[in-house]
């Protein structure tokens, strides 16, 4: 019996709670981690059945650091992209003749591809949410500027206004003082005649 389990875990391979201890995880992280990036962690087997071999947390380590820095699985994921290449699963060698596998505990259900959609979904709502702030922000810049153009036009309107009074002022100001010359010429044109006439007496 321990030759078999010793088959069935090798000790150089981690499962999710060792690799949660060895980072000091909570396990929820540490699964939601090796299932959102597993196609960049080498490992073996399936479902409850799947080991994680040690160079893997090399790559784990990668994801830790993006994550603390980014924030962004998705982001994460353009970097591992770029810096560690896919694995494919691999199959544990079966056991020996004579050695059955013990049966699976329950189903398994793999929900890394679910929460890969659910985080590309709640991406995009933030994407229009932020979307939706920024037009949110343009309306009201928009109002304001309406608001300084219409201030801006009164003031103008008013402006006119008072250049034409001004201008009225003027040529009435011109005009009466037409009229002043002309009263003035003709009276010392009446003061020069009655000058001359007493000259003449």
């Amino acid at each position: 019996m321990a030759a078999t389990a010793a088959k069935h875990h090798d000790p150089g391979l981690l499962t999710i709670a060792e690799i949660a201890k060895r980072y000091d995880l909570p396990e929820s992280t540490a699964r939601y981690y090796c299932k959102r990036f597993l196609e960049f962690l080498p490992h073996v087997g399936h479902g409850k059945r799947r080991r994680y071999r040690p160079e893997a947390m090399d790559v784990f380590a990668i994801i830790l650091l993006e994550m603390k820095k980014r924030k962004d699985a998705a982001a994460v994921e353009a970097v591992l992209e770029d810096s560690v290449p896919r694995v494919e699963e691999i199959t544990p060698p079966a056991a020996g003749r004579g050695e059955r596998d013990s049966p699976p505990i329950g189903t398994d259900i793999d929900g890394s591809a679910f929460m890969a959609t659910i985080e590309r979904q709640n991406e995009a709502l933030q994407g229009i949410a932020s979307a939706l702030t920024r037009l949110a922000s343009a309306q009201s810049e928009v109002k304001t500027l309406k608001d300084q153009v219409a201030r801006q036009q009164t003031a103008l309107e008013r402006l006119s206004n008072e250049v034409a009074r001004i201008r009225s002022l003027q040529d009435d100001a011109e005009s009466t003082h037409q009229q002043d010359l002309e009263q003035l010429r003709r009276h010392l044109g009446h003061l020069a005649g009655e000058l001359r006439k007493v000259q003449g007496e």
